[in-house]
């Protein structure tokens, strides 16, 4: 992966992108439900098939945030002992 294209990725998983991801997803779930209730079975698994990526999305940005903070806690203790 080329340098602009880690970047880029870095900028998709940021904290409001977290946050923009669950909403999508939950978006995505109420119109789901919306169908099952008219008997739109097929169309309804396909919005809960695409509500995964936005949760998929939501979960890198959480364990890439863990992951930030638990370096920089390992950097600070390296810079101070």
């Amino acid at each position: 992966m080329t340098r602009q294209g880690a970047k880029g990725l870095g900028g998709q998983l940021s904290p409001a992108a977290r946050i923009a991801s669950y909403a999508a997803a939950a978006w995505l779930l109420a119109i789901a439900g919306n169908l099952v209730l008219n008997d739109d079975y097929d169309i309804a698994v396909r919005d809960v098939n695409m509500a995964l990526g936005p949760f998929a999305l939501a979960q890198l940005s959480g364990a890439r945030e863990q992951e930030t903070h638990r370096l920089q806690a390992s950097q600070r203790l390296e810079e101070a002992a």
